[in-house]
This record gives structure tokens, sequence and C-alpha cells, in this order.
């Protein structure tokens, strides 16, 4: 793909045979391996007028195509290899500036709302709000099969993915608060302090411990604990 056809400091997620990156609007492209769509019936691509590939597209497909494609080869999958064909352009409602793709699931936010696409079907599955009052600047989003975690200048929130609730704030600062680790006798505790309107429970970790930063709820919360 030439450099016209996409803009400077795009933001690229990789995963599972599909590329998800930035247009210069609101919307996400979604270009998936092309030897992996080989058996795939063009009628059940995704074709819908909120979701099927724009003519940019199409057109940035055909160049790579004229560069790189040996129809006599059009179906081995060593000459295949590096591929991808426009899947789906995502118009996403709000302008999710920070986004993150695991497991055939794109997680898209705003300061307002966080939007999880199934990117095979290229369509919306839920949307969580997410603006909280104090929250700073947007700064990271991720995401595992339990919770949407939301990151911003002020605070980490974190929500019930499968019901969309809020259930804990941890607060900027150098560490987060004691009450969030367990203790040496009990590897898992159930935290209950003011700004947790759940329970969720976190593995004993030490803030200062790199051998331990996998055992801390989250790399992204992590991230931000060490950070602040």
């Amino acid at each position: 793909m030439g450099q016209e056809f996409c803009g400077p400091w795009a933001h690229c997620e990789h995963d599972e045979g599909y590329v998800v990156f930035n247009r210069f609007n609101t919307c996400k492209e979604v270009w998936r391996r092309r030897v992996d769509v080989l058996n795939i019936p063009k009628e059940v691509w995704p074709s819908n007028s909120h979701n099927k590939p724009d003519s940019d597209m199409i057109a940035a497909n055909l160049v790579a195509e004229a560069r790189y494609l040996d129809a006599s080869r059009s179906r081995r999958p060593d000459h295949l290899r590096g591929q991808f064909v426009p899947w789906a352009l995502l118009k996403i409602p709000e302008n999710g500036r920070m986004f993150k793709l695991t497991r055939g699931t794109l997680l898209v936010s705003s300061p307002y709302n966080a939007f999880l696409y199934d990117v095979e079907k290229a369509e919306l599955q839920q949307t969580i709000q997410v603006h909280s009052p104090d929250f700073g600047q947007l700064r990271y989003v991720d995401f595992s099969e339990q919770h949407v975690l939301v990151l911003g200048t002020r605070k980490l929130n974190i929500y019930d993915r499968p019901s969309g609730s809020h259930v804990l704030t941890i607060p900027a600062g150098p560490r987060p608060p004691r009450d969030l680790y367990a203790s040496t006798e009990n590897r898992w505790r159930r935290t209950t302090n003011i700004s947790n309107n759940g329970e969720l429970a976190f593995r004993r970790a030490m803030a200062t411990d790199l051998a331990h930063r996998e055992d801390y709820f989250h790399a992204g919360a992590w991230s931000w604990v060490l950070r602040t």
C-alpha cells in the first residue's frame, strides 16, 4: 500500500489475520489476510452501507495487486504471505482516538463511550458509557473477556464487560492504594474501597517489582502505575 493511502502517524493494530488502522476521519479501516478469505464467498463479506470498504480502500488494493499479485499463483499460500485485502470500513459514531484489537474484537473509545466491534462481521456488538468527572485526557484503552479499561490522565476506570457497568476507579498517583493488593497469606482478595462500585479480584504484586508486573490485574494498569 502506498503512502498516499494512509495518513501520517497512523495507529495500527494487528491480530489473528486482521489489520486495523485509523483514517483521517472517525472511521477505522479493517484489512484481512488474503489467504484467509480464499474460501469465503464474496456474498458473506461485509457489504452493508455502514461497514463495506469504500472506493479509497478498493483503489489501494488494486494498486497493491498490480505491484505484488501474480494471478498464476493467486491461490498459493507462499505467494499470498503478507498480502491483505480490504475487509471493512467501520464508521465509528464518535471520534475514537484510542483503539485496541484482540481476538477478533476491536475496542474503540472516545472520552464518552467505548465501542466493541466484531471485526469478522464488521458489526457493533456493545457500547459502554465511560465518561466520568475529572477523568482528564484519554490516554489508552484495553480489555479482556471480563473487563474494559479506559485510562485517563487523572484516573483509570474499569468496567464489567458483560454488563457494561463501572466496577472500579484507580486515581492517579505514584502507586495504587494498599487495599488493591492481596496480603501475603491470601494471594487473592476482593477490594471494597470507596471508589469501588462492585467487587474485583486482584493478584498480589508490588509496584516496584518488575518481575511480577504480569501478576497485576492488567498490563495497561501497570504501565499507568509506573508512569504516574
